[in-house]
């Protein structure tokens, strides 16, 4: 059975891996640049500058592979999580979690938006989550990539 709110809270996961691999991708291509410019034309390139060149470049590719594959997978979940929500009856509820789990607001930030009190809007969103896990019960066998990140 797939917890509501673990799936619903896998798209901020998900975005959260995407973007400290590109960190990483951005700090090999850093590497790889600082690498090539300790190369002077008046040295001659060694083996081991230039397999660090070559390791940096190519670790950088294939993160960025998998960054555009999670892309993708992040684009699908979002599709499906939207898709889900849109099931529920009560708008409050389907304002509360678009904002907080594909928008990423705070329960404060849900609860302006939405005109109610912090309190209140933690009701809507615990009823929310309630109501989306018996839609998920009721339908995991036709959700397609509902597997938690």
């Amino acid at each position: 059975m797939i917890d509501a709110k673990r799936w619903l809270s896998s798209i901020q996961n998900l975005d959260e891996a995407i973007q400290k691999k590109q960190e990483e991708v951005d700090r090999l291509r850093q590497m790889a640049i600082s690498t090539s410019q300790e190369l002077s034309p008046d040295r001659v390139q060694t083996s081991l500058s230039g397999d660090k060149f070559g390791n940096c470049i190519a670790k950088a590719a294939d993160l960025s592979k998998e960054i555009d594959s999670d892309i993708d997978r992040l684009y699908n979940l979002k599709q499906n999580v939207t898709c889900i929500i849109s099931q529920l009856e009560d708008a409050d509820e389907c304002d509360v979690l678009c904002d907080k789990y594909i928008n990423y607001c705070t329960i404060d930030e849900c609860a302006r938006r939405i005109g109610k009190s912090e309190r209140h809007t933690k009701r809507i969103h615990q009823d929310a989550i309630h109501n989306i896990q018996l839609i998920l019960n009721g339908c995991a066998q036709d959700i397609d990539n509902v597997t938690p990140f």
